[in-house]
């Protein structure tokens, strides 16, 4: 199936992505901006994903290729592995457990898509035979995106760039067995060197990467995530609120990120008289799909559910124009391993609604710098600093019915979509010529 919208311009670039839709989260945001600005500088996108639910009406060519689910044979033959019992040797295959683990980890190596890779490989062949493309693009996770990029660039003849949005063998999301984190590596290594340009989202995970890998360290760069000013809603002027709302979404992983400083310092305030439960509102909109911490459980463990919402889900574009019609803005860093080289999508996102921003948690990584260098908001690193913050942010409220807002335009500018696109612009334009 093939949905084609518009006319191709100077070149083209064949972009091999799994993740296309808004639907899908940050993976197909970011791919789809690059498709919808990629034409402004002279590239017209041709891209290869598995299903087509959504032109997203940026006028480019999409090829759904199909795939296969390499794990019907794993989910047919659960029923038969509990019938193994003891222990069945060391490592990995210590337990039942371990041994289920290890099946599925060989089953969907490199990764759960892996079916995706041969109807990618036929359906690519037959594209590139009816137009030609100058490059290809390829964008993980998952990575069987870039064994599928790798062989096409390498049978058309033509230079290929990998986009890793979160590290491959250093994933900080993915909990990973160690021979499978180290084969991983291996294969990383091995693929990414016939890449001929490699972008990754942070300074620190392209260090980190170079750390692995020397080999290919003049081969890497940044281009981060951006926000698109043109999704916001038309703002009618500013607004008085008669209280500090504090509004969060997005993920809220139940191990990795932890907002409970915050309701500890709405609980001292409260309790110690400083601050009323009509003061201050922080709602979380979180996503569905996935696991979550329960925010409604700990503010009633805190004592502060008075000041506390979870709502019920929305979309991205009304997520969009929550952001800016909030007073202030709640950032929640990823505290696990690996995890200084995060910073999120949405951390872009809030800095394009320009509103000020409360990070918890502020260790000395992607996020602070980033605020700091913005000026977009505060950082934090104890129930302290929060309660000093909240304090002064509910007297502003009550004062003038508004937050002032620092951010530095220049800065908060240079991270849009659009800039992010001329970059990958730029890069495409050096490798083709």
């Amino acid at each position: 199936m093939a949905l084609t919208l518009g006319e191709p311009t100077t070149r083209s670039v064949l972009v091999v992505t799994y993740h296309w839709t808004h639907a899908d989260g940050v993976g197909g945001l970011r791919v789809s901006k690059f498709a919808q600005y990629l034409p402004d500088h002279g590239w017209h996108p041709v891209v290869l994903t598995p299903t087509v639910r959504d032109s997203l009406g940026v006028g480019v060519r999409v090829v759904a290729t199909g795939e296969r689910d390499c794990l019907a044979f794993f989910r047919r033959s659960r029923p038969l592995i509990p019938q193994v019992s003891g222990r069945v040797g060391e490592g990995p295959l210590r337990s039942v457990s371990g041994l289920r683990r290890a099946v599925r980890e060989l089953l969907t190596f490199p990764d759960d898509q892996r079916g995706w890779i041969k109807p990618a490989l036929a359906a690519g062949r037959r594209l590139l035979a009816e137009e030609p493309v100058e490059a290809v693009y390829s964008t993980s996770p998952p990575e069987s995106a870039h064994l599928i990029a790798r062989r096409l660039a390498r049978e058309a003849g033509v230079p290929w760039i990998a986009d890793l949005r979160d590290p491959w063998s250093d994933d900080h999301y993915r909990d990973w067995s160690t021979w499978k984190r180290r084969s991983l590596r291996w294969l990383e290594g091995r693929v990414l060197s016939d890449a001929d340009a490699i972008v990754t989202l942070s300074e620190t995970w392209a260090e980190g990467l170079a750390r692995s890998h020397p080999d290919l360290a003049d081969r890497v760069m940044v281009i981060p995530h951006g926000f698109d000013p043109t999704d916001y809603p038309v703002s009618s002027g500013p607004t008085r609120h008669k209280r500090l709302e504090l509004l969060y979404t997005g993920r809220l992983h139940p191990r990795h990120q932890d907002p409970s400083v915050l309701f500890q310092a709405l609980a001292e305030l409260l309790a110690g008289g400083r601050l009323r439960p009509e003061q201050v509102r922080c709602r979380f909109y979180l996503m569905e799909g996935f696991e979550m911490v329960d925010v409604e459980a700990l503010a009633t463990e805190y004592g502060v559910s008075a000041c506390v919402e979870r709502c019920a889900p929305v979309s991205h574009q009304e997520a969009l124009g929550l952001q800016q019609a909030t007073t202030a803005l709640l950032s929640v860093p990823w505290t696990g391993p690996r995890g200084e080289g995060c910073h999120t999508s949405k951390l872009f996102e809030y800095l394009g609604a320009r509103r000020p921003i409360l990070l918890l948690h502020a260790m000395e990584g992607e996020m602070s710098r980033l605020i700091r260098a913005s000026g977009a908001g505060v950082l934090t690193t104890s129930v302290a600093e929060v309660k000093d913050c909240l304090l002064k942010w509910v007297t502003a409220i009550e004062h003038t019915g508004r937050l002032p807002y620092g951010g530095d335009g220049a800065v908060v500018n240079h991270y849009t979509r659009q800039a992010a696109t001329a970059a990958l612009a730029e890069l495409l334009d050096r490798l083709a010529a």
